[in-house]
């Protein structure tokens, strides 16, 4: 697999030419409209969509009509005399997003990679983190702490 950089601006374009060369891609996002099933800093990998059936609960990869990038869940897809369009939403969104054409859809993530961070239970399980006793004063001003496995009562 070739690794390539690209900025915030020349991104989107870089991975819409190589999902509709059918290049499958790897990306990390940024932001945190899909929570927690993706939050921002993980990887995800986009397949091409290819004439691939897209359903509603696939999450999908987008451009929006400024050409940002977008990856939000596909909640209704919609046929409609000229064409069919997505009806799609970020998970931690409120409100759904503008109707999608399809042919305005880049890929569809097939794989979450979280990064490791997220899971503090094993990385205490692991050691990395001291987790303090209930009850045991630390020295020095508060700081935030991971949450750590709590013990059964």
């Amino acid at each position: 697999m070739r690794r390539v950089r690209a900025g915030k601006a020349g991104a989107g374009e870089l991975f819409r030419e190589l999902l509709e060369q059918g290049v499958t891609v790897r990306l990390r996002v940024t932001g945190g409209s899909m929570k927690p099933a993706i939050r921002s800093g993980d990887v995800v990998l986009v397949r091409p969509v290819n004439g691939r059936r897209i359903a509603p609960g696939d999450v999908v990869l987008f451009g929006d009509a400024s050409g940002k990038m977008v990856l939000h869940r596909v909640e209704a897809v919609e046929r409609k005399p000229g064409g069919t369009v997505l009806r799609t939403r970020g998970d931690a969104a409120v409100h759904p997003d503008l109707p999608v054409p399809l042919g305005q859809v880049w890929g569809v993530v097939e794989t979450v990679l979280p990064r490791p961070w997220w899971w503090p239970v094993q990385r205490a399980a692991a050691g990395l983190i001291s987790c303090p006793r209930p009850g045991r004063a630390t020295a020095g001003p508060p700081r935030k702490r991971p949450s750590c496995p709590q013990k059964p009562a």
